[in-house]
C-alpha cells in the first residue's frame, strides 16, 4: 500500500481542493500505520468538507492511536453533531421484532 499512498499524495497535490483525495490519502496512510501523516491529510479533508463523517471517524481513530484522546473525542463530536437530526431505525429482538426511531 505504500505505492497507493504515493498515488493519493500526487492526486492531492494536483487537486488540493478535492476532499476525496485527502480522505483517500489519510485512510491509506492510516492503513500503513502512518498515523501522523494520516492526521494531517484527514484534517485537510475536513477543512474542505467539514461534514465528511468517514474522515471524522478515521481522524478519531488515528488520533487515538497517537494517544491524543481529547482531540479524538472532538473528532467524534463533529460526527455526532452532523448526525443529530437524522433518524435511525433500530431493531430490538426481545421475543419479537420491534422497530423504534431514535433522534440523537
Amino acid at each position: 500500500m505504500p505505492s497507493a499512498a504515493l498515488l493519493f499524495e500526487s492526486a492531492a497535490q494536483k487537486t488540493p481542493d478535492n476532499p476525496e483525495c485527502w480522505l483517500m490519502l489519510g485512510t491509506t496512510q492510516a492503513l500503513n500505520e502512518q498515523d501522523p501523516l494520516a492526521i494531517s491529510a484527514l484534517y485537510k479533508c475536513l477543512e474542505l468538507q467539514p461534514d465528511n463523517l468517514t474522515a471524522s471517524m478515521s481522524l478519531a481513530a488515528s488520533l487515538a492511536n497517537e494517544t491524543y484522546p481529547a482531540q479524538a473525542c472532538d473528532a467524534l463530536k463533529v460526527r455526532f453533531d452532523c448526525q443529530k437530526n437524522m433518524n435511525y431505525e433500530i431493531e430490538l429482538y426481545q421475543g419479537h421484532k420491534k422497530y423504534i426511531h431514535v433522534t440523537l
